[in-house]
């Protein structure tokens, strides 16, 4: 799954992101965008149906592929409409945001 969420959800996430540095053309900038935001879609649907039922990408036990794959799935640029295409997605980000760990990292880091 870090394979995964690295060549092809991180990847996607670059093209939507920084569209410009795939192109040498600045008029197909929001054709790369459309398209890295459905391939990055697409992806996370995989990710969703992989999850099923249960609580993480593994089964009931967490990997830090579960965090990465969380991380991403917070920068699609619209996770409310993600999470309602994408439930099981949706019910393992929360349980990622609930880790003791995840929740240090994040007090931690708001704390500057």
């Amino acid at each position: 799954w870090m394979v995964f969420g690295a060549a092809n959800l991180y990847m996607a996430d670059l093209r939507y992101y920084y569209a410009d540095r795939h192109t040498t053309d600045p008029a197909g900038i929001d054709g790369i965008k459309a398209s890295a935001l459905a391939d990055l879609t697409k992806q996370l649907r995989i990710v969703d149906r992989a999850i099923g039922d249960q609580p993480f990408l593994l089964g009931d036990i967490w990997s830090g592929a579960d965090i990465y794959t969380a991380m991403i799935a917070y920068w699609h640029p619209d996770p409310p409409a993600l999470f309602a295409a994408c439930r099981n997605l949706e019910r393992m980000c929360n349980g990622v945001h609930e880790l003791s760990c995840v929740k240090a990292a994040n007090e931690y880091h708001h704390s500057f």
